[in-house]
């Protein structure tokens, strides 16, 4: 049967792709990106076919390549001249300085890392191969690149425009969310190395004795926020202790507070009756901070949820008890009635907050130097 004047889906390309070609894919990017790009020039692939020869013998002529037809004509953005491009996309494709050896050595990809691999395979289905493939690109593919490379990095707006312009804006736009998920990890995992850093240079300073006066004093000397940190804080203080208590409300005021924590800080609160043993104890400073968690929470403040409580519904039956509370203390007190906390108790999925043990909360202090398994996921060859 005659396979060349028919015009396969994408899916049913990727079937006559070498199998080599796409177990390599596979083991190069990963599943959810090497399927993306694997659909991509699956469709690329099956377009020029059906616009070529077919007679044996003859090779089909790659015309038009990812754009649409007459696309950089009008591109979506404006596209540098041809000697700015093969510098541009040189450095792309082989970033060289010690940050970017570093990262590509540790911890999860980064996007630079991904979208030069995205691309070499890219040039890899042009049969541009080499160790200076861009050097003898032509210049419609030197933009074609560049629009892609855009594509992948630009806002929103700029990606829906440009996507627009390629022959299968879709898959692009699939493989561009695959980028956004390397990039969300990347960042997670330069967060939690930053906090292990910060605790790192905490405990230097302990171990030369200039050791905190308290836990506040400790977790406000941190030169990098730990959520994770925070949340040990609020879940195991002793809220008998001025001290601890006094920690626990500062670390649920702080924008880097998971939204989990906060939820999680105002329930306990609550079930414990300590609201009601603040207004005992005149403690206004104390009951004004817990108010301003409320607020911030209802203004949005707190913007990252990525812990889980267990069970993830811990707090989801809380609501009525705190509204009546928040009730009597208006009353008590002759104040205006605070505001219920907004969607707060709901559920809450997420991953396992990772473990600060080596934290004393009744001292303040460091029992041990942090270890970087507490705080990112590394082979173990790169733990020291």
């Amino acid at each position: 049967m005659a396979l060349g004047g028919l015009a396969f889906s994408p899916a049913i390309a990727v079937l006559f792709l070498p199998e080599s070609y796409k177990l390599s894919m596979l083991a190069t990017l990963g599943l959810p990106l090497a399927t993306a790009l694997i659909c991509l020039i699956g469709f690329f692939t099956t377009k020029i076919a059906s616009q070529s020869p077919t007679r044996r013998g003859v090779r089909p002529r790659i015309s038009s390549g990812l754009l649409r037809r007459n696309a950089l004509r009008r591109p979506a953005i404006k596209v540098p001249a041809p000697q700015t491009l093969r510098a541009y996309l040189g450095a792309v494709l082989t970033p060289d300085s010690a940050e970017s050896q570093r990262a590509a050595r540790t911890g999860p990809e980064t996007v630079d890392h991904a979208v030069a691999r995205a691309m070499l395979r890219i040039l890899d289905s042009w049969g541009m191969t080499g160790d200076s493939p861009i050097a003898t690109l032509p210049d419609d593919r030197l933009a074609e690149l560049y629009l892609f490379d855009q594509l992948m990095r630009g806002t929103p707006d700029l990606a829906g425009a440009l996507a627009q312009q390629f022959r299968s804006p879709d898959i692009l736009l699939a493989l561009r969310d695959q980028i956004g998920t390397i990039a969300t990890r990347r960042a997670t995992f330069e967060r939690q190395r930053h906090a292990f850093d910060a605790t790192r240079r905490a405990w230097d300073n302990q171990s030369r004795k200039l050791r905190p006066s308290a836990l506040l004093t400790a977790l406000q000397a941190l030169d990098w926020p730990d959520s994770d940190l925070w949340h040990k804080v609020v879940m195991e203080h002793d809220p008998t202790d001025p001290a601890q208590r006094e920690a626990a409300l500062w670390c649920a005021l702080q924008p880097s507070c998971d939204r989990t924590t906060v939820a999680a800080y105002l329930a306990n609160l609550t079930i414990d009756g300590h609201l009601d043993a603040g207004l005992q104890r005149r403690d206004h400073s104390w009951l004004a901070g817990v108010q301003t968690v409320i607020e911030n929470w209802n203004d949005g403040h707190y913007t990252r949820q990525l812990l889980a409580l267990d069970p993830p519904d811990a707090v989801s039956a809380v609501a009525p008890h705190l509204s009546q509370i928040l009730d009597q203390m208006a009353t008590t007190t002759g104040q205006a009635r605070w505001p219920d906390p907004r969607g707060l108790f709901a559920e809450y999925h997420g991953r396992a907050p990772r473990p600060r043990d080596n934290w004393c909360l009744q001292s303040g202090q460091l029992t041990a130097p942090p270890t970087l398994r507490d705080y990112v996921e590394v082979p173990a060859r790169d733990v020291a």
